[in-house]
């Protein structure tokens, strides 16, 4: 489903760099806790560093807090346009928006996941 994502906004998957915001899976499949997401924060921040990148796109609840705000709302701060500051300094167009398996369990998140696509087109044309 991400492939088709990206193909939709003209994008191959090979031009797009992908992490996860935390680098194991909790024990019984559970959502990442804080301190999972604090404890890698600092390699993803030195990932987004190096790659430097023209948009970062933040899929997912647990991606957004773990980056974002440990109290950020998916559903709240979706489709909206704010900068990521990593400690280099340089701020970087951020969005949030849904994880593609959600979008498999929840079809209904699709039409806001297109919105959402189409402005990360926008910024990066």
């Amino acid at each position: 489903m991400l492939e088709n994502m990206l193909t939709a906004i003209h994008l191959k998957i090979e031009e797009v760099y992908l992490s996860s915001c935390v680098f194991w899976r909790p024990p019984g499949d559970k959502k990442p806790t804080v301190n999972d997401l604090a404890c890698c924060k600092p390699f993803i921040d030195r990932q987004i560093e190096l790659i430097s990148p023209k948009v970062l796109v933040l899929m997912g609840e647990s991606t957004l807090r773990g980056l974002v705000d440990p109290d950020a709302s998916l559903l709240r701060q979706r489709g909206k346009w704010m900068e990521y500051t990593p400690p280099n300094g340089e701020s970087i167009p951020t969005i949030a928006t849904f994880a593609p398996h959600m979008l498999l369990n929840t079809p209904r998140q699709k039409a806001l996941a297109w919105q959402d696509l189409r402005a990360i087109k926008t910024k990066l044309s």
